[in-house]
């Protein structure tokens, strides 16, 4: 089942993968049906690129789609300082601080609060309303 992805999700997108990268796969099944990933390579296409990070998982029916669709739910919620207490480990002062999942905008809130830069994207309008409302 392919997610709804708007154009101007997929400009987002784009934008998110020419700031730092493809490093989220595309994830397929060894017929190249996409598992999960049709706005990066919708994105991609868009980009004029011709090559992408793809996994292939072989073997995987209808049933192991839907296990694919569960690791790439949206994590537990954690608090603002935990998250920014986190960054300062792993990224100095002025770094992009990349979230693929942004749920409701504490990595957000955490980056603004220690100076670093977040670069991330969210699909699902209700997780942006919150963030925004953050």
């Amino acid at each position: 089942m392919r997610a709804r992805i708007s154009k101007a999700q997929i400009k987002q997108i784009g934008k998110v993968i020419e700031a730092v990268g493809f490093w989220n796969p595309i994830l397929i099944d060894e017929n190249g049906m996409v598992l999960a990933g049709h706005g990066r390579r919708d994105a991609a296409k868009l980009l004029g690129r011709t090559r992408s990070n793809v996994w292939t998982y072989p073997g995987v029916n209808y049933f192991g789609a839907g296990r694919l669709k569960h690791l790439a739910a949206h994590p537990t919620v954690k608090p603002v300082a935990l998250v920014a207490d986190a960054m300062r480990d792993c990224a100095t002062k002025g770094d992009p601080v990349l979230d693929l999942f942004m749920g409701s905008g504490t990595t957000l809130l955490a980056a603004e609060k220690i100076g670093r830069r977040a670069v991330g994207l969210e699909c699902d309008p209700a997780y942006v309303d919150v963030a925004i409302r953050r």
